[in-house]
């Protein structure tokens, strides 16, 4: 028992299959199916499905383990404009090949929470010279105070 279901792409609507399983909690399943097929790739009994999932698995789980060579790159995050090269650096050795993209990305984190802490250090600093200048201003005020008494 297959429904067809309306997909909307952009511009055009298409219609497609819907998997005829039931989910473990008793619900129709709501993946496509495969084409030419009743069923989406999990749900059909089909031998060639039970290998495709096999080896999915078996390669997510290679890649997963998978040791990362050294990267010989220079990271500098002193300043917004050493986390920028380094960030250009990054990008430059991501489309060259050699530099995967979870590296890229935990780069591309690490990047913005040093450069928010910045922003936080500086703020502090400014705020605690505003807070000195205040007391000094106050100061000021009690000592003339006290001299026209």
């Amino acid at each position: 028992m297959t429904a067809e279901t309306p997909l909307s792409t952009g511009e055009r609507s298409t219609t497609y299959k819907v998997c005829g399983s039931l989910t473990a909690d008793g619900r129709p399943c709501a993946a496509p199916a495969r084409e030419g097929r009743a069923f989406c790739l999990f749900h059909d009994p089909a031998a060639d499905s039970r290998e495709t999932i096999a080896l999915a698995r078996k390669r997510g789980g290679q890649a997963a383990m998978a040791k990362l060579e050294p990267v010989n790159m220079t990271v500098d995050f002193t300043s917004a404009e050493g986390a920028a090269a380094t960030l250009q650096r990054a990008a430059e050795e991501v489309l060259a090949g050699r530099l995967d993209s979870r590296r890229s990305n935990a780069l591309g984190y690490l990047a913005a929470q040093v450069l928010r802490a910045r922003a936080d250090w500086g703020m502090e600093e400014r705020l605690g010279k505003i807070e000195q200048a205040l007391s000094d201003l106050g100061e000021e005020g009690r000592d003339n105070a006290d001299r026209e008494e």
